[in-house]
C-alpha cells in the first residue's frame, strides 16, 4: 500500500486553480507543508501532525493511526477556514470513508469528482499509483472516519472470496483494470453511530491507539460487508432455502442499493436470489411501490443529486459515476423523475444556495 505521504498547500484562491491540469498541481507541491509521512511512522503509532495545527481551529480533532503497513485509520472532524489543497500520492490501497458531512473537491489521477455528501460511505479502489488531491470546502466542517488498506492481498488476508464482491472490486482486484474505482454507498443511521464515538474517544493515552486498531477493523468489516452481495450463493443457487419471498425481496433492494450504478440484470437477480422473475418483479413491485428498474432510476438521481450541487464535476462527468455511458440518457432519466433537467436543476440549487 502507498499512503500517507501527504503535503498541505495554502493557496490564494481555488477559484484561480484549473483542478484538472496535473501540471498545475504539481506544480504547488514545493509551496506545501508536509503533514504526515508514511514510511517514518512506526506500527501502532501516529503521524507526526504539528504542522497541521496553522490549518485547524482549536477544539478540532484530526489524527491518523498507522496500525501497521497495510492498515491506517484516519479521523477528521475539521472546520477548514482557509484556502487549501491536500496532496497526497496512493497506489494498490481500497480506502472505505464513512462519511457524517463532508464537501469537497477530489481528485484522482485526472478524474475529478464532487462531493457532498452525508451520511454515506465513499468506497475507492486505486490499482496503480497516482497523484490524488483533495480541495476542502472552505468555511464548513468535515466529519468522517476512513479507513485504508492494501488493495492486492486484502481478500487472501481475510480469508474472503473476492467473487461474493461487486464487479467493479473484482475488477480492480485481479488486474482486469488499472483505472481509479470510486462508488458512494447510501448507509443507515447505524453506521453512523459507529464512527461517532471516533470524534469523542472513550479512552485516552496508549489506550486509544489499541482503541483505535480495534475501531480499524470493525469499519474494515462493516464496509465490506455493505459491498458484498447479502445472498450467499453456490452454482447460482441460493444456499438459505428457507428464506421468504419478503426476505429475499429485501436483500433484492439491498443489492440495487449498492449497485445502482451497475446492477446486475432481472435475471442475474432473481437467479442469485433463487427465485423466479416473475415473482421478483410481482414481489418487489408489491412491497415497495416501484419496479425494480424504477428503484434503480431512483437510486441514481439520488446519487447525482449529491454530486450536481458543486459546479466542477461536468454532466458527463457525473452521468458516468451513477451509471450511464450516454450523458443524453442520463438527462432523459434525470427529467423523467425530477420534471427538470440536471443542468436546470444545478442551476436552481445555486440560486438558493446565493440566496
Amino acid at each position: 500500500m502507498e499512503f500517507g505521504e501527504q503535503d498541505v498547500l495554502l493557496v490564494d484562491s481555488l477559484s484561480s486553480l484549473d483542478l484538472s491540469s496535473p501540471e498545475m498541481l504539481e506544480a504547488l507541491k514545493a509551496e506545501g507543508v508536509r503533514v504526515t509521512k508514511f514510511s517514518d511512522t512506526s506500527d501502532e503509532d501516529y503521524y507526526e501532525l504539528p504542522a497541521l495545527d496553522q490549518f485547524r481551529s482549536p477544539g478540532d480533532n484530526f489524527y491518523v493511526l498507522k496500525v501497521n503497513k497495510d492498515c491506517v485509520i484516519e479521523v477528521n472532524d475539521v472546520r477548514v477556514d482557509s484556502s487549501l489543497l491536500v496532496r497526497n500520492r496512493v497506489g494498490d490501497i481500497l480506502s472505505l470513508q464513512f462519511v457524517s458531512k463532508i464537501s469537497r473537491s477530489e481528485i484522482l489521477g485526472d478524474v475529478t469528482l464532487e462531493q457532498n455528501l452525508g451520511p454515506a460511505i465513499i468506497c475507492t479502489a486505486v490499482p496503480g499509483s497516482l497523484l490524488s488531491y483533495r480541495v476542502p470546502k472552505q468555511g464548513e466542517k468535515a466529519q468522517y472516519v476512513a479507513v485504508h488498506t492494501t488493495l492486492s492481498d486484502l481478500f487472501e488476508r481475510l480469508g474472503e472470496d473476492i467473487d461474493a464482491y461487486p464487479s467493479w472490486l473484482r475488477e480492480c482486484v485481479k488486474g482486469r483494470s488499472a483505472d481509479p474505482v470510486q462508488r458512494v454507498l447510501f448507509y443507515d443511521s447505524s453506521h453512523r453511530n459507529l464512527i461517532w464515538p471516533c470524534f469523542y474517544p472513550p479512552v485516552e493515552g496508549s489506550l486509544r491507539k489499541k482503541w483505535l486498531t480495534g475501531k480499524f477493523w470493525e469499519l474494515l468489516t462493516v464496509g465490506l460487508q455493505s459491498m458484498k452481495e447479502d445472498v450467499h450463493h453456490e452454482d447460482g443457487r441460493i444456499l438459505e432455502a428457507s428464506a421468504s419471498d419478503t426476505d429475499l425481496l429485501k436483500r433484492a433492494r439491498r443489492v440495487i442499493d449498492r449497485e445502482y450504478a451497475d446492477p446486475p440484470s432481472l435475471e442475474e437477480l432473481a437467479s442469485k436470489l433463487g427465485l423466479s422473475q416473475t415473482r421478483l418483479k410481482s414481489g418487489f413491485k408489491l412491497m415497495f411501490g416501484s419496479t425494480v428498474m424504477q428503484y434503480c432510476l431512483q437510486k441514481r438521481v439520488d446519487a447525482a443529486r449529491l454530486l450536481l450541487v458543486e459546479p466542477h464535476l461536468s454532466i458527463s462527468q457525473i452521468a458516468f459515476n451513477v451509471g450511464y455511458e450516454d450523458p443524453s440518457a442520463f438527462s432523459r432519466a434525470y427529467r423523467r423523475v425530477t420534471g427538470q433537467s440536471p443542468q436546470e436543476w444545478r442551476q436552481m440549487a445555486r440560486g438558493e444556495e446565493s440566496s
